[in-house]
């Protein structure tokens, strides 16, 4: 199956609103909305940010939860954060989680990119600070990259888990493990081609 997501924006109330597609690809023409929903948090709308699936078939979903536009208003981004949502694989959710305790900078509570790593553990980006997140959606541990920003995750086959990095040291793209046992920067790979 191809997983996908689409999204519609509503220029009158500003919102966008998101839908988890799943494709047969030996039929391509059977395409199903998966049941999910973004949080439901009064005062808040939700914007997915990236999902992904573990080797069970269950769903982890990252929603950006921003303050209703209103023009003129002068935003707090102290005010935003990130919930976590997980459903497994027939879409009975299993949690939700605010993510907002978390950040080390909280004016910056934005998650990009995530992979999943053994056991369930999740590995989450933004800005430059790697998230580590346990299976029940607890946070662990940050790591902090030392990079200028993480351009995104790479999982092998042998569940080793990998973040891209532009480093400022002059050397460029670098592609760095994570070490899974000490939830740390592993070893680094260097002078990779840009992006």
């Amino acid at each position: 199956y191809l997983y996908f997501s689409i999204s519609s924006y509503n220029p009158e109330t500003r919102t966008t609103s998101s839908e988890i597609m799943k494709m047969d690809i030996n039929n391509p023409d059977t395409v199903e909305a998966m049941k999910v929903q973004p949080p439901e948090t009064e005062g808040y709308q939700a914007s997915l940010n990236s999902f992904n699936l573990d080797e069970e078939g269950n769903f982890y979903l990252v929603y950006h939860m921003a303050p209703p536009y209103v023009e003129g208003a002068d935003y707090n981004y102290e005010d935003y954060t990130s919930y976590l949502v997980k459903y497994d694989s027939s879409c009975n959710k299993v949690y939700e989680r605010d993510l907002k305790e978390m950040f080390v900078d909280q004016n910056n509570s934005y998650l990009g990119q995530f992979e999943i790593g053994k056991d369930g553990v999740i590995y989450a980006a933004s800005n430059n600070v790697i998230y580590v997140i346990g299976a029940d959606g607890t946070p662990i541990k940050n790591i902090p990259t030392q990079s200028d920003w993480i351009s995104g995750f790479l999982k092998t086959e042998d569940d080793r888990i990998f973040f891209g990095r532009y480093s400022n040291t002059g050397t460029g793209m670098e592609l760095v493990e994570i070490d899974a046992a000490k939830y740390a920067i592993g070893n680094t790979f260097k002078n990779l081609p840009d992006m």
